[in-house]
């Protein structure tokens, strides 16, 4: 009796160890749970701390050891709940990107109960990030002493700091006289022709492509949204979807009390670089996107960007919108040389993929569906060098994201060259990663035609000024390769953000002989296009779509959709319906202005018709004839109605 009690005494502790040894695989193969680190404070904080007086204060992130869950039970169930609140445009955003699961551990919620007690001792909460596994808070050293010692606290880490001293604008004169179309294409671009003709955007608009049903989210400054020199540009404020300033907690993205002069400049002029529709001057690559737009980045004397901020509006636009949609495209023009005023910065050998904040947020959001289209980075005349080389800056360094690079004309040649001035060693940044691999993915161009956000003509003040400038670096490549990718998307909505990358990359003009340089080369938005048959053909003119539902049961339908597609600028339709003898029926009115794109659904501006006449009355039974009629030209379909 005593042996077979030893005997299930051992069996049970064998059971109970391996139990224990599954448990733990589980964990760590889940990363459910992190031990805390030797060293829990980084050497760069470390640094900083040492130079910091009592009462000063610095920002940090404090990673966690776990989330509270701690069993694959829980676990499962966790991600079971997250999965079916996703809403349907972004489990379809994340479907496409062919992961075999489209949620994990990272989606979950980081442990209040940690930040909590975090808070009590006296931290100010600046961001939580579910995907880091962690929050930023703003504190003193002694309050850092007292966070190191929590048993849930994995790691701490300097909040790093970008800057970057704004490139200065070149007005243009206004154009009085009116440039006809070039032939061939639809648009009178005016100054913003180059810009868009560089990387194919022009012929890609002529084929119907002008982004709709694409979000782009946009990380930056600052935005003029509703005011007369923003709307008298042609940029739609009805297209902005959401919005999120993460500097001061709050929806305003606009100027705020106590901005300091300029913050919204530079956001609103990439915004308009992408979005702007105003014939004969500035038409962006997806004017007929939607935006989400995230105000990041503190302006002073120089652009400051602090790496939390970013990774939280990383986070935000997966999930935005009144939708809770999220974006599919994250443009950034964060990516600016530090300035070597803090030893304790990230350096060159930092730029490897895997080691700052930024970059593993950029990574991640790829990894969750969203295109990431960041900036190269520029050198200016502040802060030369001659090895632009090494100057990488995150998350331009990462392994899943769109890097801009930037060319500019040589007027000696007239080629598109490596926008550098080798004599004042200023420019475009240029690859490799520290690791070696190749930088930028493609390149676009340096100098940039948009809106002068100064500017507005009821203003004495700034009435005289310029309406547009032009702007230069490889933000202005950044917004215009964004824009090209919502067009791509457009083209081919089920492509991954992976499959958008390597496609431009096999477009670009060097794509059989790339370098460190210019990466891919040029980036050929027509071409990416046209890779694969596109899921969304191309129209070539104003033209009516096929109808839906067709036919149309009146006693079982309460309207039926009538979608048409413009493609000439500036013209006003209506849409007539006619019985087989030529009666007229309805005359339905489309409005005197219609942007070019696709109006395929009551949401995006289709017409409906509810089965009545003029007068009212329910219409018979039979085929009608369908007419869209515009100032350029007319379209014919037949709908069929049951009664």
């Amino acid at each position: 009796m005593k042996k077979i009690k030893k005997v299930l005494s051992n069996v049970i502790k064998t059971v109970s160890v391996l139990s224990f040894l599954l448990t733990t695989f589980f964990l760590n193969a889940q990363e459910l749970y992190k031990p805390p680190q030797k060293e829990k404070i980084g050497k760069r904080l470390q640094g900083s701390i040492k130079q910091m007086k009592e009462k000063d204060e610095i920002n940090i992130w404090v990673f966690f050891t776990d989330k509270g869950i701690f069993s694959k039970d829980e676990y499962e169930k966790s991600i079971t709940r997250f999965k079916n609140r996703l809403s349907p445009r972004r489990r379809k955003r994340r479907e496409r990107t062919g992961r075999a699961q489209i949620a994990d551990f990272t989606d979950l919620p980081v442990n209040r109960d940690y930040v909590k007690k975090v808070i009590e001792t006296g931290a100010k909460k600046r961001i939580i990030s579910n995907w880091l596994n962690g929050a930023s808070f703003r504190v003193t050293k002694k309050e850092l002493e007292e966070i190191k010692i929590f048993p849930f606290v994995y790691k701490i880490k300097k909040v790093q700091r970008f800057h970057l001293k704004p490139e200065p604008y070149k007005p243009r004169k206004k154009i009085i006289k009116k440039m006809d179309k070039e032939e061939g294409y639809e648009f009178n671009y005016g100054n913003s022709k180059t810009q868009n003709s560089l990387i194919s955007i022009n012929i890609a608009h002529n084929n119907g492509y002008f982004g709709e049903g694409v979000r782009i989210g946009l990380f930056d400054t600052g935005f003029w949204v509703d005011s007369i020199r923003f709307e008298a540009f042609g940029v739609v404020s009805k297209r902005i979807i959401d919005k999120w300033d993460f500097i001061n907690s709050d929806s305003n993205v606009g100027p705020e009390l106590g901005d300091p002069a300029g913050q919204i400049n530079h956001g609103t002029s990439m915004l308009s670089l992408i979005a702007g529709f105003k014939d004969n001057e500035l038409i962006g690559p997806a004017f007929n996107a939607e935006f989400a737009l995230a105000k990041t980045e503190i302006i002073d004397e120089e652009i400051h960007a602090e790496e939390d901020f970013w990774a939280a509006a990383a986070e935000w636009v997966d999930s935005c919108g009144p939708d809770n949609g999220g974006v599919d495209i994250i443009s950034s023009s964060l990516g600016y040389r530090q300035f070597p005023d803090d030893t304790f910065d990230y350096t060159y050998e930092d730029m490897n993929g895997d080691s700052t904040i930024i970059t593993k947020a950029a990574d991640m959001a790829v990894s969750k569906g969203i295109i990431v289209v960041t900036a190269m980075g520029n050198i200016n005349y502040n802060n030369p060098t001659d090895k632009p080389d090494t100057c990488m800056v995150a998350p331009a360094d990462g392994d899943s994201v769109i890097s801009a690079g930037a060319v500019d004309t040589n007027y000696t040649t007239g080629k598109w060259e490596w926008a550098w001035i080798p004599e004042s060693g200023t420019g475009a940044i240029i690859g490799p990663t520290y690791d070696g691999r190749r930088k930028p993915e493609v390149c676009a161009t340096w100098s940039g035609y948009h809106t002068n956000p100064e500017y507005d003509y009821t203003a004495p003040d700034t009435a005289d000024q310029f309406p547009y400038v032009t702007g230069q670096g490889t933000s202005v490549s950044t917004a215009m390769i964004a824009g090209g990718c919502a067009l791509i998307l457009q083209a081919h909505p089920d492509w991954s953000p992976m499959k958008v990358r390597e496609v431009l990359m096999n477009t670009a003009s060097l794509h059989n002989s790339p370098n460190d340089t210019l990466g891919w080369g040029i980036a050929n938005i027509w071409k990416a296009i046209k890779y694969e048959d596109p899921f969304i053909p191309p129209f070539e003119n104003d033209e009516l779509s096929p109808f839906y539902p067709n036919p149309f049961v009146l006693k079982k339908h309460s309207y039926v959709v009538l979608p048409f597609n413009i493609m000439n600028q500036g013209t006003g339709g209506k849409i007539f319906i006619y019985s087989l003898s030529g009666r007229k029926i309805k005359e339905i009115e489309l409005g005197s202005y219609l942007l070019p794109g696709r109006y395929s659904s009551p949401e995006y501006g289709a017409a409906t018709w509810n089965g009545k006449d003029s007068n009212g009355k329910m219409v018979d039974a039979g085929i009608y004839i369908v007419l869209l009629r515009t100032g350029w030209t007319s379209s014919i379909k037949k709908l069929a109605v049951i009664r």
